[in-house]
């Protein structure tokens, strides 16, 4: 069962009909300030409702909360956004957003631990 706890969020404006976008991840677009979806391996933040374009939203900045997976993720796994702003395990480069608290398959609702953020380093060619 995905819960949320003691989660530091943050106001922001939907630059984006967010609607179906609830707990993926959103990044705020460089030149709007705006919420928008997040693509695959970029720095974001989890959306904790679902704003139509030009609505007030929140996001999470810090702590547990509830994020839907885009792929199989491990306890523990750091993990970072895919083409659609589901989390999924983060590889060389990707940006980390979260640590997973709890396992699941593609699709499920679960806990996760949102960080202030790193990148998984480059293997060594």
């Amino acid at each position: 069962m995905a819960v949320t706890h003691e989660v530091l969020v943050w106001p922001g404006i939907a630059g984006a009909d967010l609607t179906t976008k609830q707990f993926t991840l959103v990044r705020l677009d460089a030149t709007s300030g705006q919420m928008v979806p997040c693509v695959a391996g970029e720095q974001g933040f989890v959306l904790q409702d679902a704003p139509s374009r030009g609505q007030e939203g929140s996001y999470a900045l810090l702590g547990v909360t509830k994020a839907i997976t885009g792929g199989t993720v491990r306890p523990m796994q750091p993990l970072t956004s895919d083409a659609n702003g589901n989390i999924v395990a983060a590889t060389d480069g990707d940006f980390i957003n979260a640590i997973a608290l709890h396992g699941g398959a593609s699709g499920d609702l679960v806990s996760i631990h949102v960080t202030t953020g790193a990148s998984v380093p480059e293997a060594a060619a």
